[in-house]
């Protein structure tokens, strides 16, 4: 995943930069746990303002400045050095979001901060900057990799041609792909239902087999790859294809409720179904 890309960046960057092998190969591997680290933090924290787990609250930011800390002095520097650093960082870019300053703004002044704090308190300015570029990179990677299984999905329905039609029927629906959609309950519709005009939206997923187990219902396949939203029309027999960003069909990543939730439910919340 995400990781995987920047390790691997990481890695191939300094061994073509004349590093050693074991030293890229050490890089990368540092590269590839703080990315992950930073993006679990980030994808923890995404609850409302006040909770526990409010993004940008004040856990937030104790989370991310000991992450911070402890990859700093994994990497052979002080704790105190990358916990100052990436609060600064994080307390930087919280302030850039707030303004609508760009990302690559918001990335150019926290990693300043960060090397510059890092500096003050006896560190390295390169250390404290590394340690923001490792984090925003794991959050745009994040994003990046969100962004693209939305692709996929409309990707998919356009190619079966039924992408934005607007007079299906429901027997069409059921058909569509290589082992057709099954039609989800009411409830599993809920996320699909916002704003007006959308209060009966149905949501339908892909099967893996013409005829699916008790087990693929109801477990390892109860959400399906693809999602096709639609809403009834008027005359209370064919469906419009709903698109837009808001109640538009996602692609899962996590086919069974528990990592549904996880892979597919937060990251949407998080991020949007769209960059825009």
């Amino acid at each position: 995943g995400n990781a995987v890309v920047c390790a691997t960046a990481t890695a191939g960057n300094a061994y073509a930069g004349g590093t050693s092998l074991k030293r890229a190969l050490k890089a990368g591997v540092f590269a590839y746990v703080s990315a992950q680290a930073f993006t679990y933090v980030n994808e923890t924290f995404t609850g409302a303002a006040g909770t526990a787990l409010a993004k940008g609250g004040v856990n937030h930011f104790l989370a991310t400045a000991l992450t911070g800390g402890v990859l700093t002095e994994l990497h052979g520097g002080k704790f105190g050095h990358g916990f100052l650093a990436a609060g600064s960082a994080f307390a930087v870019g919280h302030i850039g979001a707030k303004q609508k300053w760009s990302k690559e703004a918001q990335f150019v002044a926290s990693a300043v901060s960060a090397g510059t704090v890092s500096e003050i308190t006896g560190g390295k300015f390169a250390n404290g900057a590394m340690t923001v570029a490792f984090a925003y990179t794991a959050e745009t990677l994040a994003r990046a990799y969100h962004y693209a299984r939305n692709a996929e999905n409309e990707q998919y329905f356009r190619e079966l041609g039924v992408y934005g039609e607007t007079n299906l029927t429901e027997e069409q629906i059921k058909k569509l792909g290589d082992y057709g959609m099954k039609r989800m309950s009411i409830f599993e519709s809920m996320l699909h239902r916002w704003g007006p005009g959308n209060a009966h939206n149905l949501k339908f997923v892909s099967k893996v087999a013409d005829t699916e187990s008790w087990w693929q219902r109801v477990w390892s396949n109860r959400y399906g790859r693809y999602e096709f939203v639609v809403r009834p029309n008027a005359d209370g027999v064919t469906y419009t294809h709903v698109t837009d960003a808001v109640n538009m069909g996602t692609l899962n990543r996590g086919s069974n409720p528990l990592t549904h939730v996880f892979r597919d439910i937060i990251p949407s919340v998080v991020y949007g179904n769209t960059r825009n």
